[in-house]
């Protein structure tokens, strides 16, 4: 590789918001960062007076840099630490194990899940919604989190031990299900969702493997879609495109049913992609026929979506690793227009 011409390099380097990364000789990415404006952040590497013996080394192995421009800093955060995690650059021990940038986290494994401030090692049994680039930002949230929908923040230690409620009850923080003041539907219901889409997930899964079976557990479903229908949550049922669960979706009352794309999308040969579209296309006719409004998703990627979005009927498309996926090397707002584009064409033809 030929020695790299930083003055060259920086006179055409967009001054945007943005990821660079720095190549070694042999093509490998050596560190990754991010960058308000691209071009001052990679124009101070190459000054005379860089202090630092970490920052002089790898800039003197330097042979290439590439840049992705991003719509904001928040969004080249995200892929910068997305790019650190799967590319394991040598020279990036900030964001190596997370240390640096503050989460807000969610407990899933906790009978009632506890929302707080995390910063470290993100481990099992919690979600994760970050990186934040300003912790006041997560404090701000988590104090409206907690004054909106009265979810625990308590360590399990102190939860198990309670005999009466704390504070966070008294100034109505909390409903105080340490000490069964709120069963655990009631404490799921407080935080009033919008909309709920019921799957047959495992917690162990990575994501949703096949339909829900509401017509082998109809009448647990339907009291599931009465209980949050009283709350005013919109429910769908996600299910496998098949009559037989869209008439029981009808008779629990569920009001939207997403179809199961996976097997159109996991289709081998072109034969078999050909069935599963047409199960697909006569499932979104039937449920629309019997009043429902039909989402679909799984599987769907930016070589498949168009000919599903294009079927007359459907009223959203649920897409989410893809795009994710492609922002890794495109940004978000790349990745999200060149989807919606895909989906806007689709419709305009159909």
């Amino acid at each position: 590789m030929p020695q790299f011409d930083a003055k060259q390099f920086l006179a055409h380097c967009a001054r945007k918001p943005g990821v660079y990364r720095m190549l070694g000789d042999d093509g490998g990415v050596l560190y990754v960062g991010k960058a308000r404006d691209l071009r001052a952040r990679l124009n101070s590497y190459f000054q005379k007076n860089v202090t630092g013996a970490k920052t002089r080394a790898l800039v003197s192995r330097i042979a290439g840099v590439e840049t992705t421009v991003t719509a904001s800093e928040a969004e080249a955060l995200l892929l910068e630490q997305s790019l650190i995690k799967s590319l394991r650059p040598p020279y990036n021990i900030l964001l190596r194990d997370d240390k640096s940038y503050p989460y807000i986290k969610i407990t899933t494994s906790d009978e009632y899940p506890r929302i707080t401030f995390h910063r470290g090692k993100r481990r099992p049994g919690s979600r994760y919604f970050g990186p934040y680039p300003r912790a006041g930002s997560v404090r701000e949230t988590l104090a409206l989190v907690e004054k909106v929908f009265r979810v625990r923040n308590c360590r399990d230690s102190f939860f198990r031990n309670r005999t009466r409620p704390c504070l966070q009850y008294q100034i109505e923080r909390c409903t105080a299900p340490c000490v069964e003041f709120v069963s655990r539907e009631a404490f799921a219901e407080q935080v009033r969702p919008e909309c709920v889409c019921l799957v047959p997930e495992k917690r162990e899964e990575l994501t949703t493997e096949g339909g829900l079976d509401v017509e082998g557990q109809e009448s647990r479903v339907a009291k599931a879609c009465e209980r949050l229908a009283r709350i005013g949550s919109e429910v769908s049922l996600f299910i496998d495109p098949a009559p037989a669960q869209i008439d029981a979706a009808v008779r629990c009352g569920a009001p939207v049913v997403e179809l199961h794309t996976g097997e159109y999308a996991e289709a081998e040969t072109p034969e078999a992609e050909n069935a599963a579209f047409k199960t697909i296309a006569d499932a979104v006719a039937y449920a629309r026929k019997k009043g429902l409004t039909v989402n679909a998703g799984h599987g769907l990627h930016y070589h498949n979506t168009e000919r599903v979005a294009a079927i007359h009927g459907i009223n959203e498309l649920n897409i989410g690793h893809a795009i994710i996926a492609r922002a890794v090397f495109t940004g978000l707002k790349e990745a999200v227009r060149d989807m919606k584009a895909i989906i806007d064409q689709a419709r305009s033809r159909a």
